[in-house]
């Protein structure tokens, strides 16, 4: 989380394997990136995005297009 605050030009992000909180890490992107375009999570295949994690992305990560592509999931 501490490279991604660094970077508030970033506009695609890929995630894989992040052992940190989904929603904790989305909201730090979301307000660390405002230009953020592209957002890609690698997870485990148990994992599934819930509400939390949904209205991280939606309110810190308005630019987003299209909808970000959880992967990994069923």
């Amino acid at each position: 989380m501490e490279a991604v605050v660094k970077l508030p030009l970033l506009e695609h992000l890929e995630v894989s394997y992040c052992s940190l909180s989904e929603e904790d890490f989305l909201k730090a992107a979301g307000q660390s990136c405002p230009n953020l375009k592209t957002l890609k999570l690698n997870s485990e295949p148990q994992f599934k995005p819930d509400d939390d994690e949904a209205l991280a992305i939606a309110e810190t990560m308005p630019g987003l297009t299209p909808p970000p592509a959880f992967l990994g999931t069923d």
